[in-house]
Formats: C-alpha cells, structure tokens, sequence
C-alpha cells in the first residue's frame, strides 16, 4: 500500500472541504412520484464548482430530526464538477426503474444508507424541509418544498447557483422530472416569456362589430439581452357553433430586453365575429431555447351586434292561468347558436337559454317557461324555447332585456300598460325600427296573438292591397258600358310592379268565386313603392241584366298576404225584353193533372226571379216571393202543384210553386211575364188549335218570335218536356244520319255496290270536318269491321243535307249488316248519328245443288227434294225461291234464319212429316208448294237476290219412282248430266237429310271384295261373330247377287238376291246357310255378279272367308 506524507493529505482534505462549502446545492426534489410512493422519490444534488471534485463522504440528506448518511451505490461518492447527483431511495433498486431511462450515464446514483428519505418518505401532506448537511455537520443546503404538485411533478430549483428561495424554484414542466440532466424549469441563455396573467383585451364587453385593443407583457426569461421580438394573435373558437380559427395578426418590436426586465405590447385587431373564444397570444424570438413560456391565452366573448335578433311580440298580461311569454325574430339569412342567452326584466330577474338551440333564419322563437304554451296556440314543439324561469313581467309597465351569452344586450323595449290590452300581446310592427310606443300595437289576430308566427300587424315583405273596387253608375241600363276602377295599395316593406288585376262576376248570388265567371284580367308593368297606390281602370261595355256581384283580385307572385288581395262591389242591371222567354205551356192537362208554364233564359247569366210575375190575358198574376236564381240556358217551371216533379220526373229546384196561378184558357190564352220592376219581358198569344189534350205545346226555337210557326205540340212521351230541352227543338250542334241506299239493291255475286249516304244538320249552328265511318258485319260473324271512312270538309247549314258516296267493289256474299256513323266532337245527339242496313249479296252459283228429288210418294206421303251445301261457307236460305216447269212464279222460302252449313242437307216440302229424315237436317216447310210432275219435270233454285243456283230438268227415266227417290250420285259433277242421277239403292227407297245411297265420289276401275274379320268365328260371344262384305263395282248403280259356296262348290247361302246398289255397299254374314243352320269351320267362297241391265254389263268379282269355331 502507497502511503501519502501526511502533510500532504492533511493539505488535500482541506482543500477539499475548503472547496466544498456553497458548491454542493439541492437542485430537485422529487416527493409526489408516479407509482411507487417510497422507491421512487429522490432528492438531485448539483456542484456548482467549474474545477473541484468533491466527495460527499459522511454527508447526510433528509429533514429536521431524520438525516440519513448518503452512501455509494456504484461509482462512489467523488461529485464531479458541474455533474448532478441523484440520490435514490434504497428500494429503487429492488422493485423500480422508473428512472432508468432518464438519468444520464455520467449522472452519479447515490442512496441512503435507511430505507427511506427523511421520516418515512418525504410527505404529500406537510410541507417538509430537506436539509444537506456536509460531513462536518454544517447545513450546506436546504429547501422548503410546496404542496400540490400533480403525481410524477418535481419541484425544480430554477437558478443553481441561486437562493433557496421560492422564486427560485418552480415545478417541473416534465413528468418524472429531470434526475440527472438540466432541470426543465432552468433559465436559459435566450428565453423570452410572456408573462402569466399580462394577455388582456379591450373594451369590455366585446361586440362583432368593434375593434378591439390587446395588450400583453414580454419578459426576458433569458441570460442574454433579447431584441427583435414578435408576438402574434389569434381567436380559437370554443365550440362548433362559432367557426372555425381566426388569425388576427401580430406586434413586432425591435426594442432591446435585458435579462429580467418586461415590455408591454400593444395590437389593434379589427372586428371579429362574435362567439366564445380563446384569445392565444404567441411569442416568437430567434434562438429562444424554451418554447414552454412563449404562449398565453384568455377566455373572451365577443357578443353579438345590438339588434342582430328583436323582441317582436310580448304576453305581459295573459289571460288568466296562461302563461307570460316573449317571441324573438332573427331577421338574418343565417342560424343564431342561442346557448346562455337571458330574457331580463327591469328588476334583473333573468332567465337563461340552455342547450344547443339555433334560431334558423327569418325564424321566429317563444321564450316562456311554461310546456303549455305550445298546446295553447297549436305550436310545433320546435317554436318554443324552455327557459329554467321566466321574469314576472309586470301588467303596468316593465322593461325587457335580451342578452346574448356574453352579456351584451341585443334588444330593449320599455312598454307601459296602455300599450296592450288583457289577453292579447303587443306586437311589434316593423322588426327593423325602433321600440318606440308608435312601432308597436295590440295584437289583432284572433286567438289574441301570433306566437312563432308572423305579427298580426306587421307589413309582409312583399303584399299588395285591394282596399276597393268602384262603379259608374251602380244601376247602368241594358247596353250601356259600365266603368271600374280597382284601387290597389302596396302595404309591403319593398316595391312591387308586373302584377295583375282579374275581374270576376256572380249572377248566381251564391258568391261561389271558384266557379264565377272572368270578366278581364289586366297586367300592371309600373312599379309601386311602398305605402304608394295605383287605379286599374276597366270599361266594361253592355254587362248581362240582373243583379250582379263582382269582384277584382291582385296577383302577385311575390305577394304574401292573400286575405286582402279582394274587393267587392254590386251592379243591378236592367233586363232586355226576351232575356228570358216562355218556352213550354201546358194549358191542357190530362185530368188531376195541373197546368204549368215553362220559362228559358237566353242569357249567359244567372238571373234571380225574386218579384217577377208570371199573367193570364185577363190579368190574373201569380208572384215569384222567394229569391229565386234560373241558370244560363236553364229552365225553371211556374204551376200551383209540386206534384208536377213527380208526374215527369224532375228536380224539385227546377219547379217553381207560385200562389194564384192563372188559369189558362184552353181555347186560347195570352201568357205575359214581366220583370220586377213591371216590364213585359215575353207575351204569347195561342190558340187550341195549336195543342193537343194531355200534351203541352213547345217553341221550336226559343230564341225566334211566338208566331203558331214556332210552336209545336210536344213529342215526348209522357206529353212535355218541363225542366228540360224541348222535344220539338233543335241542339246547338246536332248531325243525323238520315239515310242509307244501295245501288244496286240486291246485287249478285261479284257485282260492285255503290252506297249513297244522307247527313242532316238539325242543330242550330253549322258544322264542318265531321267524320263518316262505314262499318259492316259478314253474314255468319259477330263483330263490326271497318269498310272505309268518309270526310265532310264542307260547312254544313242548320236544316241542310249532305249527300255522300262510297264504292265497295264486290263486297262478300251473304246477308251482310252494313253500319253508317257519322262523328262530330261538339255533336250533342249520338241517338241519330248512325244507321243500320241489310245488304244481301247473292252467293256463287251452285254454291247450294238441289241433290235428290222424291217426286214419287207413296200414300200418306209429300212431295219434298233435298238440297247440299257444296260450298266451304254457311249459306242463308231465308227468301230463297225456287220454281217448277208448269209454275208462273216461283214459291219462296220463309223469312226465317235458316242457315245451311258446308257439307250440310236441307229438305225442302210443303207443310207436313218427312219420313226418314236426319235430325242435323233443316227441313224448309213452303206454304205455296208446286206440285212435282212424275213423268217429267224442271226444278229451278234462286238466291233471296234471283241469282239462278242450280236446275235440273229430269224424266222418269233418269230414276225414282213411287216410293223410290231420284238421288244425285255426285254433287259436284254437272246437274243435267243423266248418268249423274239414279234410283235410290236404299231399302227404304230415300235418304232425307243424309248422303245419298248412290253418292260416289270416284267410280273405281274393277269390281272388288273386302271381307273382314277373317277368319271370324260366329259363336255368340261378341267377338267376330260376324263377316263384313265390302264391295266396290265399276258403275254408278247395278242389280247384284252375292252367293257363298262351300269347297265343293255347293251352295251354301245367298245374301243378296237381286239387290239394287250404288257403287260402294256392304253385306253381312252371320255364318249360318239357308236354313238358319250354323255352317261347319272352313273355307268358304263368295260370289259377287251385278248386272247393269240398260248398258248390258254383267260384272263379277270373288273372294274367300274362314270360319272358324272354337272346339267343344
């Protein structure tokens, strides 16, 4: 071990202790840590010394009564110079490292050597003192530390070399503090502060619409001198309601700040929108090294300007139990934010807006503390704003103060108790002007007050007034021109111009406007300001009679007020003479039935009857006492019975019952009706000669004179028309179709047809461009189809015709339906405007062939011949005609519908039973039937139109016979071919109704025999018990025999014997022999001969056929 003189260390130790004292400070005290109370507190020391180590060895750290010994925990004790010291609690470094990420390396860890710093840990609840002491038992430091810091805040001593006084220490600007490093709170070389509390602004209260003073307090916080400063300004909005950040700008200075001294600043900002706001003011200085102090901010308000919302209605003086209340307007074109806004009265009692509650643009709201209010005045909730209380405003006079969330007053009005009246408001009449007594009036609206709603005595923004409508003169003659003047003021806040006055007039007395009649409308280009006015004049030349109720109503589109855009005004015009005439007399009724007169107004207005008088030529009067209106162009009917409604069917409104009915003469009678004021309005003078008992007499034309021309006995069934359009008179517009010809009238197959048509005009008016459509219906079919159109392009004249053509080239054949229509869109009768004809065409020749005659009856029998339908299409038979040789005319068919269908017999006969015939075949009964001649005859058969179908000229020769008919063998080949015809083969000697026993189609080439089934096996058990023959022969008709003969050529049985056929028949076989014996299983042979006598042709043909029997 080296050894020191001992001089030397003597020399050393003093040296260092020398050099300790006022070098070792306590820099930072950490007493309210985050998380662990005890392991995380500490305590920084700091040597001030530029030179000197100094060792802390038998130092001591903590409070009064608890100093603990600070010992190494890794480096030692030595503190180098101008190096920090941390000095942790023992239990750190079992159970934190809170720290760890902090202290610096060069930083020197020291601890304790007790558990804990001071008594227990230093205290959050007693401001304690923490005292260094150095080895030689002086205080080297101590500081007194305060309260309140938040967790994990350090005390931080400001300048190290400085006292331990208050002002040099400050807390922590960072959690955890600063163990180790520079303390956060240090001065710095350059550092400019603002100073706390020094932002203020001017004047008190802030409006909008005023510029504002700010003034702030610069220090240098710094070491160094500072110049060039600048501060800026800005308003951050405290809410969303006010908008977005506003830069209002900044103060330079070039002024020198020497270390610790202060310069006020002063800026003027221009006005800004009012809103909360946070006033931030910002410092900025080159090299400044602590940005921590370089901001300050304060709270303002900038209130609203005056009047940015009004007081327009007040309830100061409710009826009784109802709420008091005050409605604000906001005149602006954007949303008020409301929030903390207060209603006040003069005693200051307040209430306060709470919320977030906007009042929208050109919006009103209630202020009222009372739910009812709503339900009071039919209100949208939204309308009413709740206050937490409502000043008690007084019924004798009070003030009203609304304030906005800054205080500033938006509005005042002091009333007194004359404004207003109990139960109603006062309103305020222009928003815009002052609170003087002149600006407001009681409400006039009829709940008493107009809350959340336009004042009732306020001018809209835009409303025009018709305060009157003029007449010169009031009571004008029928034909004279009347002059109106419609007064029109503008009651609106803004001009109003390129509006219209309409003029409308009522001869009803109803007043119905919706439904009244427009006289003029007349458009205003110039333009009206104001409280200014304007005269529409109008000339209104020869008004109908009668009183007359006329009004005239602006039109604006910008008009706001509809209620008083109306002025009213009556006219009484004189009644020209046949205004209104006597239509319809019934002056003999049937018996009970009571006499009336009818009455029509000509006039295109309604006209009341009140004190009209209806006269008899002696002068007898009936009175109409009740205000009676007749229509335009309506009717009304004067008698003494009500009845009369019932009797024909009509209104009850229609009938007038008048006392004192004249009489009517029935041989002739002079009917007056005169006017209220006397004058004869229309006389007729009539005669019996003119009518008709039970049925009354009508005027043609109610407009023409009352000469006997003119009138004519009623049409109608039920004998008059009363109430109604006479039946003798024509419609304002009235087309008929009136006839419908042919040429040529009946025409044959294949001929053209020329239709001619006749139109009418039987209205009172002329009509042009109507329409004629042809329609027609073939014969068989359902269903109109169009045959072409016609157009009447000239002007048709009352009572004139038309006559029109139309070509159909060879329209179908049958009975077709032909339908004419003429249209007109005015036209006021359809019943006339279409007819229906017949248009027979005859059908092709031999479309029907008279197909078997029996011309040969036996006893009890008639004479009849069958007709075919060859054709593919039904054929009418109604009308037919057909004729024999010895006949003068022919015999026609009935008119009834008979219809034959392809492919289908009719038998045609006189009266009386066809035997034999098919139930599917018409049988056609003739009255006038034309004896058939047996030995010769010609039979002839027309359509309904003539056109020849078919004949036939036959003698006995061809066929038939008594019993026996003379049968057609091939429909279609030609009638007076002989070999076309024959006898009919059936055993029962005729085929009525049904294909002939000779028809043949195609004669085959060779005689042939079919047999079927074989083999066959005729022992009754249902199954083949039977052969069937089928023979085919070269010829129409024959005489056959049919043999079967066994193998041995004996015979066996004969089928036929002489049998007369067509070309196609058939034969059975029962397999039995002549004796009805059933024949033995085996092969049999069948003979076939026929014989055609009269050509000499014996033709032949043979088969064979199995029997075969089962075995017993």
């Amino acid at each position: 071990m080296q050894r020191f003189p001992v001089f030397l260390f003597l020399f050393g130790l003093a040296a260092v202790v020398h050099s300790a004292r006022g070098q070792i400070v306590i820099s930072e005290v950490m007493y309210n840590p985050r998380g662990s109370e005890q392991a995380n507190e500490f305590v920084e020391l700091y040597n001030l010394s530029a030179t000197d180590s100094i060792s802390l060895a038998g130092w001591r750290v903590g409070e009064r009564g608890a100093l603990d010994e600070i010992i190494a925990q890794t480096r030692g004790l030595l503190l180098a110079p101008q190096h920090f010291a941390v000095i942790l609690d023992p239990t750190y470094f079992q159970s934190s490292t809170q720290y760890d990420y902090l202290i610096p390396s060069e930083a020197l860890i020291l601890t304790i050597d007790d558990n804990t710093l001071g008594n227990g840990g230093l205290s959050n609840s007693t401001a304690e003192t923490v005292i260094l002491v150095d080895a030689e038992g002086d205080t080297a430091a101590l500081y007194t530390y305060s309260l309140g810091n938040g967790d994990g805040i350090s005390d931080e001593k400001i300048e190290l070399g400085g006292d331990d006084s208050v002002k040099n220490w400050a807390n922590a600007f960072r959690v955890d503090g600063s163990p180790g490093f520079t303390n956060s709170v240090a001065r710095a070389q350059s550092d400019g502060a603002l100073v706390r509390s020094s932002l203020t602004i001017t004047p008190a209260p802030l409006r909008e619409n005023t510029p504002a003073t700010i003034s702030v307090l610069v220090q240098n916080a710094g070491r160094e001198t500072l110049s060039n400063l600048s501060v800026d300004f800005d308003a951050i909005p405290v809410g969303r309601e006010f908008g977005s950040p506003v830069y209002l700008g900044y103060v330079t200075s070039a002024q020198a700040v020497a270390s610790n001294d202060t310069l006020r600043l002063y800026f003027t900002a221009l006005p800004i929108n009012a809103g909360r706001y946070r006033l931030l003011a910002t410092l900025t200085i080159a090299g400044d090294a602590n940005a921590r102090n370089d901001t300050l901010s304060l709270p303002i308000a900038v209130g609203w300007r005056r009047e940015i919302a009004v007081i327009t209605e007040i309830m100061f003086e409710p009826a009784s139990g109802a709420p008091e209340w005050v409605e604000i307007y906001n005149p602006q074109n954007f949303s008020l934010p409301l929030p903390d806004w207060t209603i006040e009265d003069e005693s200051g009692s307040k209430g306060s807006i709470t919320g977030s509650i906007f009042l929208p643009p050109q919006s009103y709201r209630v202020l009222t503390a009372s739910k009812e209010l709503a339900s009071l005045y039919y209100l949208a909730d939204s309308s009413i704003i709740l206050l937490n209380r409502f000043p008690s405003l007084s019924n004798s006079g009070d003030a009203v103060l609304l304030r906005d969330f800054s205080g500033a007053v938006i509005d005042s009005i002091a009333y007194e108790k004359e404004w207003g009246e109990p139960g109603r408001s006062i309103e305020k009449i222009w928003h815009e002007r002052n609170n003087t007594q002149r600006n407001w009036r009681s409400s006039v609206a009829v709940r008493g007050a107009t809350p959340a709603a336009f004042n009732s005595v306020s001018p809209r923004e835009y409303d025009l007034d018709l305060n009157r409508l003029r007449i010169e003169p009031e009571q004008p003659q029928y034909g004279a021109t009347v002059q109106l003047e419609a007064i029109v003021h503008n009651q609106g806040r803004n001009p109003l111009s390129n509006f219209a006055v309409a003029i409308f007039y009522d001869t009803t007395g109803l007043a119905n406007w919706n439904a009244a009649m427009a006289l003029a409308t007349i458009p205003i280009v110039r333009e009206v300001f104001p409280e200014d006015s304007v005269i529409v004049p109008f000339s209104w030349h020869s008004p109908p009679p009668g009183k007359i109720q006329l009004m005239a109503e602006v039109y604006a589109t910008a008009d706001m007020a509809a209620e008083n855009n109306r002025a009213f005004a009556f006219l009484q015009v004189g009644f020209p003479q046949h205004g209104l005439v006597i239509n319809e007399i019934m002056f003999d009724p049937l018996e009970a039935q009571p006499e009336w007169v009818e009455i029509f107004n000509l006039q295109s207005v309604h006209v009341s009857l009140q004190n009209w008088v209806l006269e008899d030529e002696a002068q007898s009067r009936a009175s109409i006492v009740e205000r009676i209106l007749i229509p335009p162009h309506g009717f009304r009917v004067l008698t003494a019975s009500a009845n009369l409604a019932s009797r024909f069917d009509i209104q009850d409104s229609v009938i007038i019952v008048v006392q004192s009915f004249p009489a009517l003469n029935q041989s002739g009678e002079t009917v007056r009706l005169r006017d209220l004021n006397g004058n004869v309005i229309d006389s007729i003078a009539y005669d019996n000669s003119w009518g008709k008992t039970g049925k009354s007499i009508e005027k043609i034309w109610s407009e023409r004179g009352n000469e006997s021309s003119n009138w004519s006995p009623s049409l109608a069934p039920r004998g008059g028309t009363p109430g109604a359009f006479n039946s003798v008179s024509p419609r304002e517009y009235d087309l008929e179709m009136r006839a419908v010809r042919f040429s040529p009238l009946r025409p044959r197959y294949g001929e053209n047809v020329r239709i001619e048509l006749s139109v009418a005009n039987r209205g009172r008016n002329a009509l042009a461009n109507f329409s004629i459509l042809i329609y027609y219906e073939p014969a068989g079919t359902q269903g109109w189809m169009q045959l072409g159109a016609l157009t009447g392009n000239e002007e048709l004249q009352s009572e004139d015709s038309l006559l029109m053509q139309f070509d159909w080239p060879q329209p179908p054949f049958g009975k077709n339906s032909i339908k004419v229509e003429v249209s007109e869109a005015r036209d006021l009768i359809v019943e006339n405007n279409r007819i229906v004809a017949n248009l027979p065409v005859g059908y092709p020749a031999k479309s029907v062939i008279i197909n078997e005659i029996y011309y040969g009856p036996r006893s009890n029998e008639i004479e009849w011949f069958e007709l075919f339908n060859r054709s593919a299409n039904p054929v009418y038979l109604s009308e037919w005609l057909w004729q024999d040789a010895e006949a003068n005319a022919p015999a026609i068919f009935p008119d009834t519908a008979f219809v034959l269908l392809p492919g289908k017999y009719a038998v045609v006969s006189s009266r009386g039973k066809v035997p034999l015939l098919e139930n599917e075949a018409l049988h056609i009964q003739i009255p006038k039937w034309l004896t058939l001649n047996n030995d010769r005859e010609s039979l002839k058969l027309y359509d309904f139109n003539g056109g020849r179908q078919d004949s036939v000229h036959f003698n006995a020769v061809w066929g038939g016979g008594i019993g026996s008919s003379l049968e057609r063998i091939n429909p279609n080949l030609f009638s007076q071919d002989s070999s076309n015809w024959s006898t009919c083969v059936d055993l029962k000697g005729a085929t009525p109704g049904r294909q002939n026993s000779i028809f043949t189609s195609v004669i085959p080439n060779t005689a042939s025999i079919s047999v079927a089934p074989t083999p066959f096996s005729p022992d009754d058990d249902g199954i083949d018990d039977f052969a069937v023959f089928q023979m085919n022969l070269p010829v129409t008709t024959a005489t056959v025999h049919l043999k079967i003969y066994d193998m041995r050529g004996r015979l066996i049985r004969q089928l036929l014997n002489t049998r007369a056929v067509g070309s196609r028949f058939e034969a059975i076989w029962n397999g039995r022999d002549e004796q009805g014996q059933p024949v033995r299983t085996g092969i049999y042979i069948v003979l076939l001969q026929a014989i055609r006598a009269e050509q000499g042709v014996l033709i032949s043909a043979k088969t064979t056929v199995v029997l075969a029997r089962a075995k017993n």
